[in-house]
């Protein structure tokens, strides 16, 4: 009797995550709907007064934030949501918050243990979020015993704290995102990975920097370049006299500041932008490439990538990789000996118009000959 109970029980988890799922999912296309409806109509009445702010930056001096759509390219514009205070609307409207500072954090939970870190890290912010998401990718090891820990630890901090686990994946990366656009209620969202730690000024400093770029930048501590992509054509060596895959070269940033490809490490960026993220852009695979992806979707809006300087430990910069214990590290994706899909990924983009900053060989002849090489050795979104 006592195992039939059981199973019931786990029937019953299955079934109402199921559900969960299911209700999320149903939302999330409620309120794609809601929003295109609401760029819609402001189209169609683009020359009638709006509570929406515009801005231009085909010129070179920056208008009112009150006036009906924001326009950051020729081909695309953004649709600022009206602002209002977001706690008093119904859960199914949108709004952007009244505070023009306010931010949401989203930890990443996988395999690494880093969650209390990072916890400790929020709580001692010179501004603290509004709520902090935890993102749970499967279920390597139990979150509750440590948020517990950390209530006893730290009685003072009165910040929510919302665990959403996934016990089964099918979103990857994704998925932590998808978490700040359904739950959010900040003007702006940041998206930890599970190896960041900042310095207590960071959050600060990303949302003062935001607002003074008008909402337009993807904003983090880290960034990449490409400075050429696989070729097969100019395969190499190995010291052993075997044949070398061809591989991307990537530069980073370091303390210096400025805009790159894309970022890494973190993602700090208003929340509206995540609906032309997923609206406009086709997810070519959820498991990597989120970074790339997240850039490219949004280069066509205007929307540029800019990593903030600084050096680790800095009281305001924020740092990935740091900490790790060797047995952490063993689960990096850049360990893995087969292929990397990014790899294929950043060639299918640039064969898709991603516009790289200073890459030497960015052409369609050698995308089109990186992708069907990584396709021929297996490699799959």
């Amino acid at each position: 009797m006592g195992k039939l109970n059981r199973k019931i029980q786990n029937v019953s988890h299955r079934t109402l995550h199921a559900l969960t799922v299911a209700v999320l999912l149903g939302y999330m296309l409620l309120h794609h709907r809601i929003l295109e409806a609401q760029i819609r109509t402001s189209d169609n009445h683009s020359d009638g007064p709006s509570s929406c702010h515009s801005m231009s930056l085909q010129s070179n001096h920056t208008s009112s934030r009150a006036s009906s759509t924001i326009s950051l390219s020729k081909k695309k514009i953004i649709q600022w949501l009206p602002s209002c205070n977001a706690s008093d609307v119904p859960f199914w409207k949108d709004c952007a918050p009244t505070n023009r500072h306010s931010v949401d954090v989203v930890l990443t939970v996988y395999r690494r243990r880093n969650v209390r870190l990072q916890l400790e890290m929020i709580a001692n912010q010179t501004r603290l979020p509004q709520t902090v998401f935890i993102y749970q990718s499967e279920q390597f090891y139990s979150v509750l015993p440590i948020l517990e820990e950390f209530h006893q630890d730290y009685p003072n901090f009165t910040v929510p704290i919302h665990l959403v686990q996934a016990p089964i994946d099918t979103a990857g990366y994704h998925g932590r995102f998808y978490t700040a656009y359904m739950l959010s209620k900040a003007r702006y969202i940041s998206v930890w990975d599970d190896d960041l730690t900042v310095g207590a000024g960071w959050l600060e400093r990303v949302t003062k920097f935001m607002y003074s770029q008008n909402d337009t930048v993807i904003v983090s501590s880290g960034g990449r370049m490409i400075d050429r992509i696989a070729d097969p054509n100019s395969t190499t060596m190995t010291r052993k006299g075997k044949e070398k895959d061809p591989t991307t070269s990537f530069s980073m940033l370091r303390q210096r500041r400025g805009e790159v490809d894309f970022c890494v490490h973190n993602y700090n960026l208003r929340r509206e932008l995540l609906h032309y993220w997923f609206a406009a852009s086709p997810v070519h695979t959820y498991y990597t490439g989120e970074d790339m992806q997240l850039a490219f979707a949004l280069q066509p809006y205007g929307i540029r990538s800019y990593k903030l300087g600084g050096r680790p430990h800095q009281n305001d910069y924020a740092d990935g990789s740091v900490g790790l214990g060797s047995n952490q590290r063993r689960t990096a994706s850049y360990k893995k000996k087969r292929p990397e899909p990014r790899q294929w990924l950043v060639c299918q983009l640039i064969l898709e118009g991603f516009q790289t900053k200073q890459c030497t060989n960015c052409n369609m002849e050698t995308a089109q000959r990186c992708v069907d090489y990584f396709k021929s050795k297996g490699v799959r979104s």
